[in-house]
């Protein structure tokens, strides 16, 4: 007898399961242990106090215990002498030996952190001996260690193994490099014909062609990597803020500033000192109602600023003078005071000092904000400062990120913690300079790395998360990693061939790939790659019963079908050549004739300050309306022009009045100059979250988030056991599949890029034998819950 199918399924996700650390409740060390700690046991226990044997200065002397053995059990707080200690009655032995009482609330919390593993802040000691990292760059000096090895960073990891006697692992086969590579730069893995084809090509350079050929996709890059910075940058689709506009997204900018690669500097620009377009990061969430003054904007502003660029915690510094590291409240609210519009008094703990904070910049070796300047101008200087070519901070932080994305580990772990010592900081440093030399190309230093023999090596085990943060890690070699919600997705979907929309009306809706070519792109991706115009047109003073006319006309080469979508917050009609052919907000596929058309938008009067217009129209792969398009609106008070124009190389909107200025106006670019991809799917990163993304572990992006769950969690197991929408997933990509003869060979070669074993051919066979609807279901269930599939490794 074949086991149930229900039991069938829970063997699976319990065999996923096993192993992983069990979620615990959250325990903040920075303000709830480290306090305790420092008032009850510093005297005797920290700095050079070591009473007893027993040091308390970083975890893992915590964990190494005194001269009598063992002081703490991690994760078992009711076997640990320490409890045992601060909470006797008995005063021969009771901690401390003098003073005030550890009280019972505090007990509760030491309980609560020892059996959640002793979590330890990141680079944190409570001795004397703090690391203090470089702020410029550093020249390295690269050993010769083996004449085989032709890349800098073999030379600095190899040599970094001879040092401290590590034998490195093997290098990996073809099947997994070629699986590890495809996912870690653009997400998702490659045809059956792309896999077959890579493991017969005899091309000594095949690994490196491919990592060109995978980051020349630049759609595919693009929409990959846009999880990552989504995470990095709160960029959301929905959630906290967004319906009272207190929040607003940068998609629009962001995908194509990463299909066109721009330099990360530039991006730093864009962002810091942003258009409106790229400006919903430096705005951060307003949320409602009464919170604390850390949660203010321009706090949000500081505390993100701090963390995404220069990997550095202001968030405890915000409140109070930080426990943890040097930063201090004054300079979380200098940082602040930069955004500022108005002075902002300093909060202690959320209470008023009575001081106002003073724009400044945290490393004043390069250089310093000029307080008296206005708003827009301190935003200028903090991005050149943040860009200064002798500021190594940023550059390390983000090539500490990418190496941690491609790596499993940052060579600074956690990536947000760049206090803390690296273990290599030559490697640190070389791969700063490698960013700088390469003109901040992103996509460059990453096809370095993945060329390395270093990233080609077999990935190693590691015991438990706690390894990864202590002070006494080695780099062994690449570390396996989950998937991430988009990446488990997309490449479920790519496996049926079901196509997405992010359109919301047509949400949880999928079709299969028709199979051939398309002849334009779909509405939902044009409008997140393209934008192709936003204009803005004052209408302020409209009178009530008047309405807004916004006229424009394009070129078109031949009598072509095309689509048009002129969005507008507020209802209007589109009408074209004299005809009208539906409503503002709708996607609208209509022909167009060879030469000039003309569009004529009617809008109902808008109360707020200005009128916008988003859309395009498409033919093909090519924008019709394009950058250059000038708009008319016409109000009760008069004739505007609003133009698009390309400030550095992005959309920069502004308008102009009729008149001697508007003509002098002239557009720096097409958008047809920015390379315009094509998709061959909505990708998961382009949609709004769902049950299921949250349960793969997708946040909700109110904070930055620079390191997802690494570990399968029980949500995760529960989600992929017996959840709704993984089984309703299941059963499309089983419903949509075009199967080939060889279907087990098939999905196979196309989720693990590999050919099945003689054993997996016949438990597949089983499975599919009993020609029941659901038995295809569960094959495709059994690979895809396999650890080889979700696991990058």
């Amino acid at each position: 007898m074949g086991i149930p199918r229900q039991d069938f399924r829970s063997v699976v996700v319990l065999g996923l399961v096993l192993g992983s650390a069990a979620a615990a409740g959250a325990v903040d060390f920075a303000h709830e242990i480290a306090p305790i700690l420092k008032q009850h046991c510093g005297e005797c226990h920290m700095g050079d106090k070591k009473q007893g044997g027993l040091s308390l200065n970083t975890r893992e002397s915590v964990l190494a215990g005194s001269e009598n053995g063992e002081v703490v059990e991690s994760t078992r707080a009711a076997e640990s002498y320490l409890i045992e200690l601060i909470s006797t009655d008995d005063d021969e032995i009771r901690m401390p030996p003098k003073g005030e009482r550890v009280s019972a609330a505090e007990i509760a919390l030491l309980r609560k952190w020892i059996d959640a593993g002793l979590p330890w802040e990141a680079g944190f000691s409570f001795g004397s001996d703090t690391y203090e990292p470089p702020l410029k760059h550093r020249a390295v000096v690269i050993p010769q260690v083996d004449a085989e090895l032709s890349s800098d960073i073999d030379r600095l990891v190899f040599g970094y193994f001879q040092e401290n006697g590590i034998k490195p692992p093997a290098s990996v086969g073809d099947s997994v490099f070629l699986r590890r590579a495809s996912l870690d730069l653009i997400g998702i893995l490659p045809s059956r014909e792309a896999t077959e084809a890579f493991l017969a090509d005899t091309d000594p350079d095949k690994r490196a062609k491919l990592i060109d050929t995978l980051l020349s996709r630049d759609a595919d890059y693009a929409a990959h990597w846009l999880t990552f910075w989504n995470d990095l940058l709160r960029n959301a689709y929905q959630g906290t803020g967004f319906i009272d506009g207190g929040r607003r997204w940068i998609t629009d900018w962001l995908i194509p500033a990463l299909a066109a690669n721009v330099p990360y500097d530039q991006m730093i620009r864009e962002l810091v000192n942003p258009e409106p377009i790229s400006e919903g990061f430096i705005s951060g969430i307003r949320w409602r109602g009464d919170v604390t003054a850390s949660q203010g904007r321009e706090v949000q502003f500081s505390q993100n600023i701090g963390q995404v660029f220069l990997g550095i915690n202001m968030k405890c510094a915000s409140c109070h003078d930080s426990f943890v590291d040097h930063w201090k409240l004054d300079e979380a609210y200098g940082l602040a005071a930069i955004i500022a519009d108005r002075p902002i008094e300093i909060h202690r703990c959320d209470k008023a000092t009575g001081k106002f904070a003073k724009a400044g910049w945290v490393f004043p070796e390069l250089g310093q904000i000029d307080p008296e300047a206005p708003r827009n101008e301190r935003l200028q200087q903090l991005a050149e400062l943040l860009v200064h070519p002798d500021n190594g901070r940023t550059t390390r932080t983000m090539a500490n990120r990418i190496w941690h994305r491609l790596m499993g580990r940052g060579i600074v772990h956690p990536v947000d913690a760049m206090d803390t010592r690296p273990w290599s900081e030559p490697l640190l440093d070389h791969l700063a300079n490698e960013l700088v030399a390469a003109g901040y190309d992103l996509k460059a230093l990453m096809a370095k790395i993945a060329k390395s023999r270093v990233y080609q090596l077999a990935s190693v085990a590691v015991a438990d998360d706690a390894d990864l943060i202590s002070e006494y890690y080695r780099f062994a070699g690449p570390i396996a990693r989950l998937m991430t919600a988009e990446q488990f997705i997309d490449n479920v979907e790519q496996l049926g061939g079901i196509q997405r929309t992010d359109d919301p009306s047509s949400r949880g809706r999928s079709h299969a790939a028709p199979g051939r070519p398309r002849s334009f792109l779909t509405s939902s991706e044009a409008r997140k790659l393209s934008q192709a115009f936003k204009v803005y047109a004052p209408s302020a003073q409209v009178a009530a019963d008047n309405v807004l006319e916004m006229r424009s006309q394009f070129s078109a080469a031949g009598d072509v079908d095309a689509v048009i979508h002129l969005g507008h917050w507020q209802g209007g009609t589109v009408q074209l050549n004299g005809e009208e052919i539906g409503k503002t907000g709708d996607v609208l596929r209509h022909p167009v004739r060879a030469g000039v058309n003309r569009l004529l938008l009617t809008l109902p009067p808008d109360p707020r300050r200005v009128q916008e217009i988003s859309g395009y129209v498409l033919a093909g792969q090519g924008l019709l309306l394009d950058g250059s398009t000038a708009w008319e609106s016409r109000t009760g008070n008069g004739l505007w022009t609003a133009m698009v124009q390309y400030h550095r190389g992005f959309p920069h909107y502004e308008p102009f009045r009729r008149d001697a200025e508007a003509r002098r106006f002239a557009t720096v670019s097409s958008l047809l100059q920015i390379r315009f991809p094509e998709l061959t799917a909505a990708r998961a990163s382009l949609r709004e979250n769902n049950l299921l993304m949250r349960s793969l572990g997708r946040p909700n992006r109110e904070q930055v988030v620079s390191m997802r769950q690494e570990r399968l969690t029980m949500l995760q197991a529960m989600g992929l056991s017996n959840g709704a929408d993984f089984t309703q997933l299941i059963s499309e990509v089983a419903a949509s599949y075009r199967e080939p003869t060889d279907l087990v060979r098939d999905v196979y070669l196309r989720t693990l890029c590999r050919g099945p074993s003689e054993q997996e051919l016949q438990i597949a066979a089983e499975i599919l034998a009993t020609q029941m609807p659901e038995s295809k279901e569960d094959f495709f269930w059994s690979v895809l819950l396999l650890p080889e599939f979700q696991i990058i490794r």
